[in-house]
């Protein structure tokens, strides 16, 4: 499935699934604290194309894994 554009460095967004970075962070505790995490661009664009997924997962340090 692929979207319309909804930002400049992207031609289409393909999901493909979701990170939960709690569980990825506690499986490589050597990741660095401050990295690898959502981002608020992200978060964005879940919540413009999956806003059931946004509305599930806002308040969670998760992020939808995407082909650009």
């Amino acid at each position: 499935m692929k979207h319309d554009r909804i930002d400049t460095d992207s031609d289409g967004i393909f999901p493909i699934g979701i990170k939960n970075w709690e569980i990825v962070h506690a499986k490589n505790p050597m990741l660095p604290k401050d990295k690898y995490h959502r981002t608020n661009k992200n978060l964005s664009k879940t919540r413009q194309l999956y806003p059931a997924i946004y509305s599930a997962t806002k308040d969670m340090d998760e992020s939808s894994t995407v082909f650009n």
